[in-house]
């Protein structure tokens, strides 16, 4: 399936390295400016939230003891995404953590082509904060719950289709064309803070 999906995934604590893992997955489906479906899942991450990240998500570890491990939902996350182009917001960030649920359960992650909406917002944005709640505010769209992986995979979604239209306006009209814009940006643009 090709498309575009942005995706979410509130984790367990900052660090993958250190055995922190996600706890819920989410992520939209667009097609021409539409959402045109949803994935969503509470993920068990084998292991305690720290008490920053439990902190933001208020996901309980009692509750997340009864959702299933990645491994049990990794065939359906891959059908729903399929070959679409995944963007996230601060998306080394997601793919980092995404990529290590994958190590664990020693599967190759798909090779889906990533856009990161706050490094296209660096390009385009005159905003002093790229953080997502910023440029919903900047953009005007819905807010929605923000750290819970559909809230924020919404907001991704509005902010993205906002920085389509900007970027359309450009001449950079395809995601092949956003993929080169971000590749080529200044390395301080394409910095993840």
């Amino acid at each position: 399936m090709t498309g575009v999906q942005t995706c979410a995934l509130p984790i367990s604590g900052l660090h993958p390295h250190e055995g922190e893992r996600i706890v819920e997955l989410a992520a939209v489906r667009l097609r021409k400016g539409k959402v045109v479906g949803r994935f969503h899942t509470y993920l068990n991450p084998g292991r305690s939230s720290n008490p920053f990240a439990l902190k933001v998500h208020g996901l309980a570890d009692e509750f997340l003891l009864g959702a299933p491990k990645f491994k049990d939902i990794v065939g359906l996350w891959e059908e729903f995404v399929g070959n679409a182009t995944l963007v996230a917001h601060y998306s080394v960030f997601d793919i980092g953590h995404l990529q290590a649920v994958y190590d664990d359960i020693g599967r190759q992650r798909p090779a889906n082509n990533v856009l990161c909406t706050k490094v296209l917002a660096r390009l385009v944005v005159p905003v002093a904060s790229y953080r997502l709640v910023h440029l919903v505010d900047y953009f005007g769209v819905d807010a929605r719950p923000a750290h819970t992986a559909m809230g924020d995979c919404q907001m991704t979604a509005d902010v993205f289709m906002h920085l389509r239209r900007i970027f359309d306006s450009k001449g950079a009209t395809s995601l092949e064309a956003l993929q080169r814009r971000v590749d080529t940006a200044p390395p301080d643009l394409r910095r993840y803070q």
